[in-house]
C-alpha cells in the first residue's frame, strides 16, 4: 500500500491539484479532478468519492477566498490523515500503477502483444498479488477441495471421508472449538473423491456429474438433497444466489472451446447488479506463434455477436502458467473494493476456475519473481473431469471481502460430459497444440479419432487445418464406406475412444451439412468447431459443401476463423502412421 505525502492548492471552485510524493516508491505524482473523477499524473486513473473533494492541502501558494493558504499545523495534519485515508482505500496497486506484468516470451510464443486490459509493459520485475497468503477458508465439516459437506455414511455420495478419518475429524473439530480456533493447513482433510482426484485423477462414475439421465436431471419432490450437486439443475441451483446480490464476476471462458463453454444465459445466473470481466483462459494451448492482439479482436468481435456488450474488461490469460493472472485478479480487487462487494469466479465445467484460483493463491505467496508451490491439500482440487467443483468455496481476502470459486455449470452440447476418464485425458488439451493441415478432395474424408467425421461432399480441393489436442488421432480416408470404417477401427486406427464398444454410449448419431465459400489460399474463410474436441479451419477458393457426422452430443456449427493465417505453415502429407509437413521439415534443416 502506498503512502502519499505532498502539497497542493486549489486551481478553482471544482479542481483541486495535489504534488504528492510517494513515500514507498520516493517519487512525485500530480492528483488533480473534481467530484469523482480524478486523475493521478504517472499513476493511474481511479474513481474515488466525492468528500476527496474536500480534503485540499495547501503549502504557501494562495488558492483563492477561504481555501487559500493555511497555516494551522493540526488542521494540516488532519487533512492529510483523511487524505492519506482515502487513498489507501481507492489507489489499491502497490507503486499505484495499472501495469500488469510484462509477458515472458517463453510463455507467448516470443511475440510481445499486449494481452487485453494491458496499457503499458511492467518497467519492473513481477509483483505479488497485494493480498498476501491467500487461502481457502477452513471448516472440519466442508471439503476445502470440492465444497462438498463431508459425511461417513455413503461412499456414493460426495464428500465421504472413511469412518476412522472422520472420527478424527470430528473429534480435531471439538477441540478446536474449545480452543476458540481455527483449522491449520496442516491438519486439512478432504473427501476421498478429491483424494482420489489428486491422487489417480479418476473418480467412480457415480461420483460425476450425471447427465442424459432425465430422471435424476429433474429435481423430483422425493429427490434426496445430496443428489442434486450431481446435477446440471443442482449447479444451477447452486449459482442462484449470486443474481440476487452485487458482485464482481470473474467469468471464464476457455479459448480452445470458446462458443462450447460460452453461456449464453450469463446475465440470467448473475444477475444485472454485478460488474463482469472475462477471463479468455488456457491460451497457452494456442500454437507457439499466435497472435495475442488478433485473438483479443476475434474476442471482442464474438462477444458483439453473442450479445455480451455489457463486460467491464477482457483478459487473455492461462491459470495454468499465470500468464495475465495478476493483472486480471488485481482488477477484480479493485473493483470489489470500490462497491464493497465479493468476487465470484463463474464459468463452464473445465474451463480452468479452481486451476485459475490455485494459480492466484500460489501467487500471493510468491516472493519476488518466485512462485511458491503449495501443498495440494491446501489447494482447490482439479482435474479433466467436468463438474470436479461441487459447490461454493470461500477465499478470504481480508477487509470484509472474499473470493468465491463457483461448481462450473454443466452445457448440453459438449461430448466430455460422456467421456471416460481415459477419453478425458485424449481429448481435453494439456500442452500447446500443434496443427496439422491436408488437402481434402471431393469425396473424401478426415477422421477426428472415432468421435466425430469431416467429408467434402461438392467442389474443388480445400486446405483442412485441424485444432485438436495430440491425443486424438486424425485419419483421412475415403467417404465412401466410412460408416463401415468407423464400427471397424475404432479403438485401434480411430482412438478415444480406446473400445469400440463404447460408440453406443454416445447416443444418436446426426450429420450437419455446411456451405463454405473460400476467400483464397493465404486465408481461412470459416472454423468449424466440434464442441468439447477443437475446430478445422478451412481455406480455399470457390465454393465447397462439407458435412460433419458426429454424436448429437457433439455441438457443430460455423464461425469466423481464429487463426486464419496458418495455412501459410504449408500443409502435412499423410503417410500411414504419421504426418510430414514438408515445408516445416526444410526449415528445421
Amino acid at each position: 500500500m502506498m503512502c502519499l505525502r505532498g502539497s497542493g492548492f486549489v486551481v478553482s471552485r471544482w479542481v483541486h491539484v495535489w504534488r504528492l510524493r510517494d513515500g514507498l516508491h520516493g517519487r512525485f505524482v500530480t492528483v488533480r479532478g473534481s467530484g469523482t473523477r480524478w486523475d493521478c499524473g504517472g499513476i493511474a486513473r481511479h474513481r474515488v468519492p466525492s468528500v476527496v473533494r474536500l480534503v485540499a492541502v495547501e503549502s504557501g501558494t494562495s488558492g483563492g477566498g477561504k481555501d487559500g493558504v493555511e497555516d494551522k499545523p493540526d488542521r494540516l495534519d488532519r487533512l492529510m490523515k483523511e487524505f492519506d485515508q482515502r487513498v489507501d482505500d481507492w489507489f489499491l496497486d502497490e507503486g499505484g500503477d495499472e501495469e500488469e506484468d510484462e509477458i515472458d516470451e517463453d510463455e507467448d510464443g516470443g511475440h510481445r502483444e499486449e494481452l487485453v486490459g494491458r496499457r503499458h509493459k511492467s518497467r519492473g520485475r513481477a509483483r505479488r498479488i497485494e493480498v498476501v497468503d491467500m487461502g481457502i477458508e477452513r471448516s472440519v465439516e466442508v471439503c476445502s477441495g470440492c465444497g462438498s459437506r463431508m459425511q461417513s455414511d455413503d461412499e456414493g455420495r460426495p464428500g465421504y471421508v472413511p469412518p476412522d478419518v472422520w472420527a478424527r475429524v470430528l473429534s480435531q473439530g471439538e477441540s478446536l472449538a474449545e480452543e476458540g480456533s481455527q483449522p491449520q493447513k496442516d491438519t486439512n482433510v478432504v473427501c476421498q473423491r478429491c483424494h482420489n482426484l489428486h491422487n489417480a485423477a479418476e473418480v467412480p462414475t457415480s461420483l460425476r456429474v450425471r447427465v442424459g439421465d432425465r430422471r435424476l436431471d429433474q429435481e423430483t419432490p422425493g429427490a434426496a438433497e445430496d443428489d442434486r450437486p450431481l446435477t446440471p439443475e443442482g449447479f444451477r441451483a447452486t449459482l442462484s444466489e449470486i443474481a440476487k446480490i452485487r458482485s464482481v464476476v470473474i467469468y471464464l471462458v476457455d479459448v480452445f472451446d470458446f462458443h462450447g463453454s460460452f453461456l449464453r444465459d450469463l446475465p440470467s445466473i448473475v444477475g444485472k447488479r454485478c460488474t463482469i470481466l472475462l477471463a479468455v483462459n488456457k491460451v497457452d494451448l494456442l500454437p507457439v506463434d499466435f497472435k495475442a492482439e488478433r485473438v483479443a479482436q476475434w474476442v471482442r468481435q464474438e462477444c458483439q455477436a453473442l450479445g455480451v456488450d455489457n463486460v467491464e474488461n477482457i483478459h487473455l490469460i492461462s491459470g495454468s502458467v499465470g500468464l495475465g493472472v495478476d493483472g486480471l485478479f488485481k482488477q477484480a480487487l479493485a473493483l470489489a473494493r470500490r462497491d464493497r462487494v465479493d468476487i465470484y469466479v463463474i464459468g463452464a465445467a473445465n474451463v480452468g476456475k479452481s486451476t485459475f484460483l490455485n494459480q492466484v493463491m500460489s501467487r500471493s505467496r510468491s516472493d519476488g519473481d518466485e512462485v511458491k508451490k503449495i501443498n495440494k491439500r491446501e489447494l482447490l482440487t482439479t482435474s479433466v473431469i467436468p463438474g470436479t467443483t461441487l459447490n461454493l468455496i470461500k477465499i478470504p481476502l481480508g477487509g470484509g471481502r472474499n473470493l468465491y470459486d463457483t461448481p462450473g455449470v454443466i452445457l448440453p452440447q459438449q461430448i466430455t460430459n460422456m467421456l471416460t476418464n481415459a477419453e478425458l485425458k485424449a481429448v481435453v488439451p494439456q500442452k500447446r497444440v500443434t496443427y496439422v493441415t491436408f488437402r481434402v478432395s471431393q469425396g473424401k474424408s478426415l477422421f477426428i479419432g472415432g468421435l466425430a467425421r469431416i467429408d467434402l461432399l461438392e467442389g474443388k480441393a480445400f486446405f483442412f487445418t485441424t485444432f485438436l489436442s495430440g491425443g486424438i488421432k486424425i485419419h483421412p480416408s475415403k467417404t465412401e464406406g466410412a460408416d463401415e470404417f468407423l464400427q471397424k477401427h475404432a479403438g485401434s486406427l480411430l482412438t478415444p475412444p480406446f473400445d469400440s464398444a463404447r460408440l453406443k454410449n454416445f447416443g444418436a448419431w446426426g450429420s450437419k451439412t455446411f456451405r463454405v465459400s473460400g476467400v483464397g489460399w493465404k486465408k481461412a474463410a470459416v472454423d468449424i468447431v466440434l464442441s468439447g474436441l477443437g475446430w478445422i479451419s478451412v481455406t480455399g477458393v470457390g465454393d465447397i459443401s462439407v458435412r460433419v457426422t458426429s454424436p448429437n452430443v457433439v455441438g457443430v456449427f460455423q464461425r469466423p476463423p481464429l487463426m486464419p493465417f496458418e495455412i501459410e505453415k504449408g500443409a502435412s502429407r499423410f503417410t500411414g502412421g504419421s504426418f510430414v509437413n514438408p515445408r516445416r521439415a526444410r526449415k528445421r534443416n
